[in-house]
């Protein structure tokens, strides 16, 4: 097995290992990336082979900073055959061999991985690795199973989702789906909206443009928008990899809460992914439920009334480099000695 650094032609075999795999998902997709390295990111682009074949690897992520603080991460990854342990042992030493290498020429202090792998799977792979201060991406999460007729998927349900859905129908709320510019700045006057009602710090109309424009051509991504009687009352940002529709972002107007658009808006979408041949409906992350004061506990009731698995993993984990923290360290005592 050896490392090499992946180019353009590897994009479709890069994309193919990813999608097949159930422990990664779209932000080690190329496209994702793309959009990373559009904003100013770092990318490195890892690959193992083994006789001529991609076998693994990871799309490792990094942002400079001055202070040399930024961790360098690998969301949704490493990419490796989990269930083999003989080979993803030597692929895990290939690999961090080239992370560190990494960390010593960009100045990086911590390393952040976050394979969706349960804990303890994590803690044999990982032993030295402490958790994250923060997940790259939520958990515990809430998953739909949509490769299923109608009724099945609302059979699901809670009892509370399905009358929704069916209210939302009756009051004539309708949902339109697309990457028009247009679409995108209603859905951005609702996700404004909404992170100011709940003084959440949101991304910029920027970021949703490069976002679109880097997803799009590959079908990654849609705008939902629904509508009750000509107004835009909810949006969402959907992102599709593999078999799986990830809810990433959305918006709400805090009036016309009747017509119930939200979960309209949902059952749309679900039914969309499905006939692009996503076979999961994944929410986003849920409030754990020992902790009723997390971030995500305001919107937990409202994505359980769709039903679905909770699904827990390990979250991320921090492996430090002691040689570019001490360096850190001597740059921050220069620093302060050159104010005395």
């Amino acid at each position: 097995m050896e490392l090499r650094y992946l180019n353009a032609k590897d994009k479709s075999a890069w994309n193919s290992l990813v999608s097949a795999s159930v422990h990664s998902g779209f932000m080690q997709s190329w496209e994702w990336s793309e959009f990373k390295e559009s904003s100013g990111q770092k990318v490195f682009r890892l690959g193992l082979v083994h006789q001529h074949e991609l076998v693994g690897g990871a799309i490792v992520y990094g942002v400079a900073s001055s202070l040399g603080t930024s961790p360098l991460i690998v969301p949704q990854g490493p990419v490796l055959p989990w269930g083999d342990p003989v080979v993803t042992r030597e692929a895990l030493g290939i690999l961090f061999q080239e992370f560190r290498g990494i960390a010593r020429e960009f100045g990086f202090p911590v390393l952040r991985v976050e394979p969706a792998l349960p804990v303890d799977v994590m803690r044999d792979f990982f032993p030295e690795a402490q958790r994250a201060p923060i997940d790259l991406v939520p958990t515990p999460s809430l998953v739909v199973d949509i490769g299923r007729p109608d009724q099945d998927i609302l059979a699901g349900m809670k009892p509370k989702g399905r009358y929704n859905i069916r209210l939302a129908a009756k009051q004539g709320v309708e949902t339109v789906w697309g990457v028009s510019p247009d679409l995108l700045e209603e859905f951005y006057g609702l996700f404004e909206l909404t992170c100011i009602r709940h003084r959440f710090i949101g991304e910029s109309l920027e970021f949703f443009q490069g976002l679109v424009r880097h997803l799009a051509p590959g079908r990654m991504v849609r705008i939902y928008l629904s509508r009750y009687r000509g107004v835009a009352t909810s949006a969402a940002v959907m992102v599709f990899y593999g078999r799986t529709a990830t809810y990433l972002y959305g918006g709400s107007l805090p009036f016309f809460r009747h017509a119930m658009s939200s979960y309209g808006l949902h059952w749309a979408a679900m039914r969309d992914a499905r006939e692009q041949g996503c076979r999961d409906y994944d929410l986003y992350g849920i409030a754990p439920d020992d902790n009723p004061f997390h971030p995500y506990a305001r919107f937990t009731a409202f994505k359980k009334r769709f039903g679905g698995r909770s699904t827990v993993s390990a979250g991320a984990q921090d492996t430090f480099f002691y040689e570019q923290l001490s360096d850190l360290w001597l740059q921050q005592m220069d620093a302060v000695l050159l104010k005395k």
